[in-house]
């Protein structure tokens, strides 16, 4: 997040900070021995070059890497990345070098923070590029420098996640875009190293800055349904783990059995060797971003029936990860399998006395696939019809899908290929997004908000402007990809009754907008009729961030002539995007320049400017003033 100011820290600030960093030392300490020296000396450096720095919620700016640090400690990465994660906006904020962070704690700290640190401050030299194209150029960087540098990935997570996590009140067009970037850059990286715990991490959070409503809505229905079904629930847990571990006598084949104290009743000498190869069987609670997608397809229209379609028959209560020992030569389904007739048939004992033994039942009732890790899974369900995703992996596959296949190694990342075939139409992945109205609708995956105008009717595509998401009225780029679940409500210069007011505003950018097949078909028909008889348009933006648009290969003059045909008449110079330094006149305007103008009451045309205009707007309006300007004639006429 960016920095807001600088003012000293109380003694009270920097006691929360430093008390962060102890915290810190004992989540390594659950793991491994922290290397105090390594790190103290990383934290130093941060104190020090964040002092006095403070993030936009006011709160000291070091406390968002000492953050960043704590999520990579629950990953339980090593200390080099821990300390470079402490470290990770001190080579882009402030003046320390490379070299000078290599000499102090050594060349792999180093090169991780420099894998991660953005570029903002290394093009001055281009200072006049649009925000596009410099996140395009970073981006680029990135991938490259984490395929050189592979654990460096997981700062990077770690830094996204926390900057998710505290960016709620920031504007909804600056969360859209933050969301649409982890989405498009940093989740495919995961997906190359098949990290499927930290990608649902972040699709819940993306999910919940896109659309609070619907999020709530899952997050309170999903609370409700494990409240009401708490007591089995802890059951089922305590049978299950009863069952594996063969600790405890609260469980039996049958009634008879109940009589005995034996703990191992259940088992032959086969199951307890059998039971030396489990490492765990742990319950996990569902991410929301998995529930939205299990009910999503079910949901006709997300204001009427989201709420209904969250119970037990459609939501399986907690994902069971069954975890076999490496050392185990079988596959893990197999040690499964041979306690699954004791899951079945057994009964479960439980604690109080008042309460009757109770036979779960569970049974395999399905299978399926899990959306984001794509990992297969059982549908456990038991007698009172809860139900459970279970997943069952080996020691490694276990930890890859929590951490990565990176986790212990730099065996490479691969990153997001534009080479990658198109997959034919039939088999496209859809995802569902819903009308303003609250309707469903079926689009590609890909698609976009310009794909969505489309997709409703031609005309409210081709005179699209803008969206909002989400119930949130800030407008959103037509560019703009949209996600499982989304609400969009399209504003458009289109009439239902009166077509013959349609304003179109298509341009021949638009064709980098689209995806949809319909979108581009439609878009390249209207372009081919209307391309000989109307210029082309684009769209370009005042310093107030207001859009116009403006004949394609219009100058910088005739952008002022646009904006406001009297004040034109006295251009000083005029700024465009992030340039600090005047753009000249006859400059040719890109798609979205934001164009700063600067006026002189004492500065008047030029019969140069007749050579840079190209609009017959501006033309016109400067023919004009030297006409008024040119004396009448006296009637005599010239000498012969």
């Amino acid at each position: 997040m960016v920095k807001k100011s600088e003012r000293p820290f109380q003694p009270e600030e920097v006691a929360v900070y430093r008390k962060q960093f102890s915290d810190l030392l004992i989540r390594i300490r659950a793991y491994t021995e922290p290397d105090t020296g390594l790190l103290n000396a990383a934290f130093s450096i941060a104190e020090r070059c964040h002092y006095g720095v403070r993030r936009k919620t006011g709160e000291p700016y070091i406390c968002h890497p000492l953050s960043v640090a704590a999520i990579l400690a629950d990953i339980e990465v090593d200390n080099d990345v821990i300390a470079a994660g402490i470290l990770h906006d001190v080579l882009e904020d402030t003046p320390m070098t490379f070299s000078e962070m290599e000499d102090l704690l050594g060349h792999r700290v180093a090169s991780l923070v420099e894998a991660v640190t953005d570029i903002d401050n290394a093009i001055d030299e281009v200072s006049e590029m649009l925000k596009e194209d410099v996140d395009i150029m970073s981006d680029s960087k990135l991938i490259t420098s984490i395929r050189r540098n592979p654990q460096a990935l997981y700062i990077k997570v770690a830094d996204r996640i926390h900057n998710l996590r505290t960016m709620g009140s920031m504007p909804y067009n600056k969360i859209t875009a933050k969301v649409d970037k982890t989405r498009h850059i940093i989740i495919p990286l995961l997906q190359g190293i098949r990290c499927s715990r930290l990608i649902e991490i972040l699709e819940d959070l993306c999910i919940g800055l896109e659309n609070p409503p619907a999020y709530d809505l899952v997050c309170r229905r999903y609370e409700a349904l494990l409240e009401e079904n708490r007591i089995s629930l802890e059951g089922v847990r305590d049978y299950m783990n009863a069952v594996f571990t063969g600790t405890g006598n609260r469980y039996a084949l049958s009634d008879f059995e109940l009589e005995s104290t034996s703990s191992d009743i259940l088992f032959t000498e086969d199951l307890k060797k059998a039971r030396k190869m489990i490492r765990s069987c742990t319950f996990h609670r569902r991410c929301m971003h998995s529930i939205f997608h299990d009910v999503n397809r079910k949901v006709r229209n997300i204001f009427m029936d989201l709420e209904d379609a969250i119970d037990k028959d459609s939501v399986a209560l907690y994902d069971i990860y069954f975890i076999t020992s490496d050392s185990y030569r079988g596959e893990p389904v197999d040690i499964f399998l041979s306690f699954y007739p004791a899951l079945q048939k057994g009964l479960y004992v439980p604690e109080a006395e008042y309460r009757q033994p109770v036979r779960f039942a569970l049974t395999i009732s399905g299978s399926g696939k899990d959306p984001v890790s794509d990992l297969p899974y059982f549908l456990l369900k038991d007698a009172y019809n809860c139900r459970f995703r279970l997943f069952i992996q080996n020691e490694t596959e276990y930890r890859d899908h929590m951490h990565g296949t990176i986790f212990q190694n730099d065996s490479g990342v691969q990153g997001p290929s534009e080479a990658d075939p198109e997959p034919d139409d039939t088999f496209r992945p859809m995802i569902h997004v819903y009308k303003k109205d609250g309707s469903i609708m079926e689009i590609d995956a890909q698609a976009t908000v310009l794909d969505f105008a489309f997709a409703i009717h031609n005309d409210v595509g081709l005179c699209a402007r803008h969206a909002y998401l989400n119930g949130r009225h800030a407008a959103i780029p037509l560019y703009t990809k949209l996600s499982e679940g989304d609400q969009v409500e399209i504003v458009a210069d289109a009439s239902k009754h009166h077509p013959e007011q349609n304003i179109p505003h298509a341009t021949i950018r638009w064709f980098e907008y689209v995806f949809t097949r319909k979108a581009t078909k439609v878009l390249s028909r209207y372009l081919e009729k209307h391309t000989t008889t109307v210029g082309m348009m684009m769209r370009v933006y005042d310093s107030g961030k207001k859009p116009y648009e403006i004949e394609t290969g219009a100058t910088i003059l005739d952008f002022a002539f646009l904006k406001d045909p009297e004040k034109a008449l006295h251009f000083k110079c005029a700024y465009v995007n992030k340039g600090n330094r005047p753009a000249r006149p006859d400059r040719i305007l890109a798609y979205d320049d934001i164009i700063r103008l600067e006026y002189d009451d004492g500065a008047s045309p030029s019969l140069d400017w007749l050579r840079i205009v190209r609009t017959v707007r501006a033309r016109e309006a400067v023919i004009r003033y030297f006409e008024g300007r040119i004396p009448p004639s006296s009637g005599e006429g010239l000498p012969g």
